[in-house]
């Protein structure tokens, strides 16, 4: 029996999109993002979050979130859900600890605030963790909105419902270039070249010291071999790279 091809990687590439887009377009999710000349530049949609194959939350990001001023916009919609966004510090607290950030060393407050959300004051709540870091969480018509910031401090917060997805949508289409991986040979860690499964269950008991480490207070910074930038990934992420 001849089988048909299996899809090339363009071509499943184009088949995702094509679902991300069909699914958010269907959930009718209200989507905003930051308006006002002093956003950080460079919009683009950031992915959803689901629940029992439904969108629960769309995500629009601003700025480079490697450096300078950067941004995201959570629109959410919970209702009916056993589910929810949780406290807004652990929200903040997991931004910081992607960007490779300590946490526990910030000084954290929290006060009320109000967000324009069309130009119409919404009251909403505050965290910030020391200079640099703050989230904002308001609600309207049963939609949660949360903004998490880094080195962006606007006098008030302006948002704007996205009426038309389809330019970011586009933008979904553009399959980012193949990088090359790099060819020089990887040398073995340390360690590895004793007895094998000793050196395994070291590793593993590593990994995970690492990671409640990483949970609990962030900052594990690495730096990408190729662009020279900098990030908060995983500690177990950067073994065998």
């Amino acid at each position: 029996m001849k089988r048909d091809p299996s899809p090339g990687p363009d071509e499943r590439f184009v088949q995702q999109t094509e679902r991300v887009r069909r699914e958010l377009l269907d959930s009718a999710i209200p989507v905003v993002a930051l308006t006002g000349p002093d956003r950080p530049t460079t919009e683009c949609f950031a992915g959803t979050e689901t629940f029992n194959g439904a969108i629960t939350v769309v995500r629009i990001v601003h700025g480079d979130p490697t450096a300078g001023p950067w941004a995201s916009v959570d629109t959410a919609r919970w209702t009916d859900l056993p589910v929810n966004a949780g406290p807004l510090r652990a929200h903040l607290e997991h931004g910081m600890r992607l960007a490779g950030d300590r946490f526990s060393d910030a000084e954290w407050t929290e006060n009320d605030t109000t967000v324009l959300v069309d130009e119409r004051p919404v009251p909403g709540r505050t965290v910030r963790a020391g200079h640099r870091w703050w989230a904002t969480r308001c609600e309207r018509d049963g939609v949660e909105i949360t903004v998490t910031a880094r080195d962006w401090h606007p006098t008030t917060v302006h948002l704007g419902s996205v009426t038309d997805l389809t330019p970011l949508l586009d933008a979904l289409g553009t399959r980012p270039a193949a990088v090359t991986p790099p060819t020089d040979p990887v040398a073995l860690p340390p360690g590895l070249a004793r007895e094998p499964h000793r050196a395994l269950i070291d590793a593993a008991l590593r990994t995970r010291r690492d990671h409640n480490a990483w949970m609990a207070d962030g900052e594990h910074r690495r730096t990408c071999p190729r662009t020279g930038r900098r990030s908060g990934r995983p500690p177990y992420a950067d073994r065998g790279n």
